[in-house]
């Protein structure tokens, strides 16, 4: 058992604006590859985190601190997912984006995907 420092609530904030900037980056993907069904899957699991999230009240007791972790150790185990449907949906849709743009939207999703752990190992 552990409990999160005021830091940590801003930690959480700083979460839910990534989540929120990768959600607008998909959103100005091609239509065509927003629809792809891998993408969507992808697109609604981020969508469904940030809502998770940013419903999670301010940590302030140990008991607060275990109902977070168990709400960030659920939402990571549904999202196991989302590297290999990123990647098959972005293979199924290389035809309709440039290879910059493709390279620079996955490199910025793929470095946020891991972000999202780092709380957990610290509350665990």
């Amino acid at each position: 058992m552990c409990f999160a420092s005021v830091k940590q609530n801003h930690d959480d904030a700083q979460e839910d604006y990534r989540i929120a900037h990768r959600l607008r980056d998909m959103q100005t993907l091609p239509y065509v590859v927003i629809t792809n069904s891998h993408m969507s899957h992808v697109y609604n699991m981020y969508l469904q985190a940030f809502d998770t999230l940013r419903r999670i009240p301010e940590i302030k007791t140990v008991d607060d601190n275990d109902k977070a972790c168990q709400v960030i150790q659920e939402m990571l185990q549904e999202h196991l997912s989302v590297i290999p449907r990123l990647v098959m949906g972005m293979l199924e849709c290389e035809s309709f984006m440039e290879p910059e743009s493709m390279d620079k939207f996955m490199n910025t999703l793929l470095k946020s995907v891991s972000l999202p752990r780092a709380p957990v190992s610290r509350h665990a």
